[in-house]
């Protein structure tokens, strides 16, 4: 699991050892994303984010569905937000493949009240 926490994402979006045990949605994000990408057949090793693409946006999307609604049965308002801000800025991601563009709309509708930029600013809690 270290592996695969500690790999260099295409985004260079590192995540510490250190900050998985503060962070439980984390943890529950980067565990169910390495385990869909297994079950895709993928390798877990240093270059699994560039060698598996585009599994790992699919995995990635199907994980951040779990996470959010994980989110909000706990009433966590601001990390659903934060994380309705990151799927509008998926839309405008160039490394989005085109069949994912309609999941990417879906998460939205279904966290974030829609599509579009007045549903882009996380809420206050």
């Amino acid at each position: 699991m270290l592996t695969y926490i500690t790999a260099p994402t295409y985004e260079e979006d590192k995540i510490t050892p250190e900050e998985m045990p503060s962070n439980d949605l984390l943890l529950l994000h980067k565990v169910a994303e390495a385990c869909e990408l297994k079950d895709t057949g993928h390798e877990i090793s240093e270059g699994i984010f560039m060698r598996a693409y585009p599994d790992t946006y699919r995995a990635h999307l199907a994980v951040m569905r779990v996470e959010m609604e994980e989110a909000r049965r706990n009433g966590l308002v601001n990390h659903v937000g934060r994380r309705c801000v990151d799927l509008s800025t998926y839309l405008e991601d160039p490394r989005l493949p085109r069949d994912l563009r309609a999941e990417v709309e879906e998460l939205m509708r279904e966290f974030c009240g829609g599509v579009g930029p007045q549903y882009f600013n996380a809420p206050n809690q």
